[in-house]
């Protein structure tokens, strides 16, 4: 995952919103680690 993560959202009209985002992008705070390792589980 260091050239770049999948992440998926629920969009305002109940689509997923699937985006791929550079590591650097990924905001460090809010436990993001945490919130990664539950959806690879």
């Amino acid at each position: 995952m260091a050239r770049g993560a999948l992440v998926c959202m629920y969009a305002v009209d109940l689509k997923i919103e699937c985006k791929v985002i550079s590591a650097r992008e990924i905001p460090r705070h809010n436990n993001s680690d945490n919130d990664l390792t539950k959806l690879g589980s």
